[in-house]
């Protein structure tokens, strides 16, 4: 999920400090996400996801946080409008690294967009069913099909 451009100010005062903290404390950073690595994986996404972050090696996380600020934000408000493409945007009001009006002009700026306002950060993790419903919405309208079932193995 890119940051956009409203967002460029929450970006630099969260991910600079982290940062330097990953470009200073490195040796024992290193020697950190060595035995997080270590950790057999449970099954469970949230957990398994935090093990992963703490997993990462010192310049892997560097050169993500560096990308955050420093490479190119998102594609241009020009490049946005020739994207063709069906585009479901998903926001939140209470989100600084992701800012509402971001998702409101995006939503605008795609020709194809449509925007669809979550409750909150958490809405989609622990109260799915009315956002999941809209994304098998979207799914239909946009390609015809809507979440496909598991397949079975073999």
């Amino acid at each position: 999920m890119p940051v956009l451009e409203w967002a460029l100010p929450a970006a630099a005062l969260t991910f600079t400090p982290l940062l330097l903290g990953v470009h200073y404390a490195r040796p024992v950073l290193e020697r950190t996400s060595a035995l997080f690595r270590r950790f057999p994986r449970t099954g469970n996404g949230p957990f398994d996801s935090l093990l992963g972050g703490l997993s990462n090696r010192p310049r892997e996380t560097a050169a993500v946080l560096h990308g955050i600020l420093a490479g190119p934000v998102a594609p241009t408000v020009g490049q946005r409008a020739r994207m063709d493409v069906p585009a479901l945007v998903i926001g939140h009001q209470v989100d600084r690294l992701h800012p509402f009006h971001d998702a409101e002009q995006l939503s605008r700026r795609l020709p194809r967009a449509e925007l669809l306002e979550a409750h909150s950060i958490l809405e989609l993790r622990l109260h799915p069913q009315r956002l999941t419903n809209a994304i098998d919405r979207f799914l239909v309208g946009a390609w015809g099909t809507g979440f496909m079932p598991a397949r079975e193995a073999g």
